[in-house]
């Protein structure tokens, strides 16, 4: 399945709202690199969904498969 990618540039200006850590984009996912809170925010018509409420912490082997995939 293809997913649209943020511009890079954006993501490298946006942080996570709860760990003010950088993100990565993974697929519909933008994932704070964050260990502690690990936190991953879905991208809706190509906006970012930063909601905290709405935010999904994800297991520790998921975020550190993700962060292995883009290079952090």
């Amino acid at each position: 399945m293809t997913f649209p990618q943020l511009d890079d540039i954006f993501i490298s200006m946006i942080v996570c709202p709860v760990s003010k850590a950088s993100v990565v984009q993974h697929e519909n996912l933008v994932v704070s690199t964050c260990e502690r809170t690990r936190l991953a925010y879905t991208i809706k018509a190509g906006i970012v969904d930063f909601l905290v409420v709405n935010a999904t912490e994800l297991p520790v082997v998921e975020w550190k498969d993700i962060m292995n995939r883009c290079n952090k």
